[in-house]
Formats: C-alpha cells, sequence, structure tokens
C-alpha cells in the first residue's frame, strides 16, 4: 500500500516513484504479473507516459505489469464505447485541473470525452460512506443531462465507490455499457 491519505493532487503525483518501487518489491517475488491499482497515480502522467513507464518497468523487471487505467482502456474498448461520459467523485482540495487530466488520458487513449462529471464527498475518506443509491442517482442525472451527446458508454472513475450493485441497474436504464473500476481490474486480470 501507499501512503495515500488526502488523495491531493500533489499527493497522487508524487505517488508514482512510491508505486515503482512496490513493483520493484514485487518482482522480487517472482510473481507472474503485477497490477499496479490506483488510476489517478499514473492517469496524472497521461495515456503516452504511462505506456512509457510501464514499458521501462516491463523491461526492467521481465514481468507483465498493467495499471487501472490500462484495465480501463481495455475495458471501454472490448465494449466498443469509443464516446463516453465519465463520472468521478469529488472532495475537498481536488480541482478542476485533477479531472482535465483524467479528460487528457482517455482522449490520448483515442476515445471522446463528452464530460467527466464529480459527486461532491466531505472528504477523500468520506467516499466510501456514499451510498450506491446516491450514487446512482448522481450518474442517472449525468446520463440525462448527456444523452443527447451520442454518447455509447458511462465510465466511473473510482475504487471508493461502494456501487456494484446498481451497475446493472444502471446499464438496463440507460441502455449503455458501464466501465467501472473494480470490475474492469477484475476482468483484466
Amino acid at each position: 500500500y501507499l501512503t495515500i491519505k488526502t488523495g491531493s493532487e500533489q499527493e497522487l503525483f508524487d505517488a508514482v516513484e512510491q508505486t515503482k518501487q512496490k513493483i520493484a518489491e514485487l518482482a522480487k517475488l517472482e510473481v507472474d504479473v503485477i497490477h499496479a491499482e490506483g488510476a489517478p497515480i499514473f492517469m496524472s502522467r497521461g495515456y503516452q507516459g504511462e505506456q512509457n513507464d510501464i514499458g521501462e518497468l516491463e523491461k526492467t523487471h521481465g514481468i507483465p505489469i498493467f495499471t487501472s487505467g490500462m484495465s480501463h482502456v481495455e475495458a471501454l474498448r472490448a465494449l466498443g464505447v469509443k464516446r463516453f461520459l465519465g463520472v468521478t467523485y469529488v472532495y475537498p482540495g481536488v480541482t478542476d485541473i485533477y479531472h482535465q487530466s483524467h479528460i487528457r488520458y482517455f482522449s490520448e487513449a483515442g476515445f471522446e470525452v463528452v464530460a467527466m462529471e464529480g459527486l461532491m464527498a466531505d472528504s477523500f475518506n468520506s467516499v466510501g460512506r456514499l451510498s450506491s443509491h446516491e450514487v446512482y442517482a448522481f450518474v442517472k442525472k449525468q446520463y440525462k443531462k448527456y444523452k443527447q451527446e451520442k454518447i455509447d458508454g458511462i465510465y466511473m472513475l473510482g475504487s471508493l465507490w461502494r456501487c456494484l450493485d446498481m451497475i446493472p441497474m444502471l446499464e438496463q436504464d440507460t441502455g449503455l455499457p458501464v466501465v467501472h473500476a473494480v470490475p474492469a481490474r477484475v476482468w483484466a486480470v
């Protein structure tokens, strides 16, 4: 685990070096694959920056490595999503620059991001206390706001959300595939 306490932009950017150290520790254990979790950590580098970092790490350690962001990209591609609405959570201290880095990341990966909307939480640590009903209501509201934009998918960034129970209903109600961080990683593994 890393020492992320507040989820600030600087803390996430600084976590890349910690992540590289943890990857080296795992590589010494001679594991079969390494998954570096925490999408915003590598997304802050941009898609190509992430590809470069992971390519160097794979070359150094001789083990396949993927990040959360990479699994999200692959899940979106597997579902044929090209133009999507992104939703995430926000909390005090997170600025629009944070969301712009996510939009830039996915744009560099070849997607059209119609918007990246954030549900406000009291703090980074309180996100997990949002109910799946609150998350569903927020995402559905954003869907209604952007459905005229011809989106073909919904992307939910953030492992702290407790929302797995509402994803099938959201897919049924919108008629769109929904990619959430946790199922995307499990699928990728």
